[in-house]
């Protein structure tokens, strides 16, 4: 599908069917999403309905979020074992206190780095606790605010944030929160961090207490403001988009004081299991925070659930790994290689095929954002195994650009730039 009335084609339809899917706030980040894959050379033949509806949900979830002025603390197990890596390779098994900002709940990928660094301590912050978590025995996790209302759930197969025409799932877990809060309250158990159980299903009320451990603590707080010690590490993922450009630039600053001379940090985006990831990291050196590199995963080359490519003011880096993506693509003979090898590990894995006129489309039923992640995972361990990193960036190098494969099979470019802190 080379020729340009067939391009032209299948782009209208993958924008005819997030239309379908989007409200016109989400609808524009696709848009922009949309625009950015094709700048960077990505055929729209191999832009799959499966990336159209990953898109549309998360765009459709932030623009509900902000619509309500908050932005769910959303997390997934695995989310960040690979940055955990890296940072093991870069400070050491023992690297010392390590901040996790923006932490979420559940925080499983804060637990998971006190449990890969048992002699350090890991303090999660966040400052948009739910006040209360409903669980079952089938997998729900349903979180709620101080007003009472949904703010998301989990299932097995499912993520998402309070719809504002609520489906089965949503309404199913409001009324058995509202049961088993007229029971709590009933048994006169207002006390923080009171659980009760009813009806097959678990009300806790100030659930963060129940993620604790030896080595793991949570500080509630926001970035500027959070009272927390000097680290060694920190670790600040899927929050600075929703800054916006005029508090980046302090977020940083404020990160920068909280390090310890020679301390890492690690800022940016990534969806499930290290996938779609993309992160800069920084230096503390006297009173400069130093900028060492742009990093991100070979699956930028060919985005498949392209979580990351969704841009929210003042978010730079979706564009700036796209024009390293470019530059990549535009080495034809690597480009067709990447593309035959990425077709057929993704139908190998049973995820997508293309069809008779050369469109990449989902194999079977839907998958859950987790089983998704893994599965996308094992394709970028694979590529890597199978020198593609190590060639793309052959490829950055021969631009001009000093870039390498890093520790943990990413793509990294060298950037440079140092913020002087306060």
């Amino acid at each position: 599908m080379n020729d340009g009335p067939a391009q032209t084609s299948r782009v209208e339809e993958l924008r005819a069917r997030a239309r379908g899917k989007a409200g016109p706030d989400a609808l524009r980040l696709f848009e922009d999403a949309l625009a950015l894959m094709l700048s960077a050379g990505i055929e729209p033949a191999s832009i799959s309905t499966l990336t159209v509806d990953a898109l549309v949900g998360l765009a459709n979830g932030l623009a509900t979020a902000r619509s309500a002025s908050t932005i769910p603390s959303l997390s997934m197990p695995g989310r960040h074992a690979r940055l955990d890596e890296y940072v093991a390779n870069a400070m050491g098994q023992t690297p010392g206190r390590i901040l996790d900002i923006g932490c979420g709940c559940p925080p499983w990928p804060t637990i998971e780095t006190g449990a890969r660094f048992p002699a350090t301590e890991v303090i999660g912050v966040d400052f948009r606790w739910p006040a209360f978590l409903l669980e079952d025995g089938a997998g729900l996790r349903a979180f709620f605010g101080e007003d009472r209302r949904l703010q998301y759930l989990f299932t097995d197969a499912a993520l998402r944030v309070r719809s504002q025409a609520p489906d089965v799932l949503e309404r199913s877990a409001v009324e058995r929160f509202e049961r088993l809060l007229r029971v709590l309250e009933a048994e006169g158990h207002d006390e923080a961090r009171a659980t009760i159980e009813a009806d097959g299903a678990r009300l806790t009320r100030e659930p963060m207490h129940t993620y604790e451990r030896e080595n793991v603590r949570f500080v509630n707080g926001a970035i500027g403001s959070a009272t927390v010690p000097k680290a060694a590490v920190i670790r600040c993922m899927n929050v600075m988009p929703y800054l916006g450009s005029a508090r980046q630039t302090e977020a940083l600053q404020w990160m920068g004081q909280n390090l310890e001379q020679g301390g890492l940090a690690i800022v940016g985006c990534n969806f499930a299991a290290s996938t779609d990831q993309r992160y800069r990291v920084y230096r503390r050196e006297g009173d400069w925070l130093a900028e060492r590199e742009l990093c991100f995963g070979v699956d930028w080359l060919r985005p498949v659930t392209a979580i990351t490519w969704v841009a929210l003011e003042g978010d730079v880096d979706p564009s700036a790994v796209a024009s390293w993506t470019r530059v990549v693509r535009s080495d034809e003979v690597f480009a067709k290689r990447l593309d035959a090898r990425f077709d057929a590990l993704l139908s190998e894995h049973g995820l997508l095929e293309r069809s008779p006129n050369g469109i990449l489309e989902p194999i079977g039923s839907a998958r859950g954002p987790n089983d998704l992640g893994r599965t996308m995972a094992a394709i970028a361990t694979e590529l890597d195994g199978e020198g593609y990193v190590a060639s793309a960036a052959s490829i950055i190098e021969a631009s001009g650009t000093r870039a390498r494969r890093n520790e943990i099979g990413d793509l990294a470019v060298a950037t440079g730039g140092s913020l002087r802190l306060p």
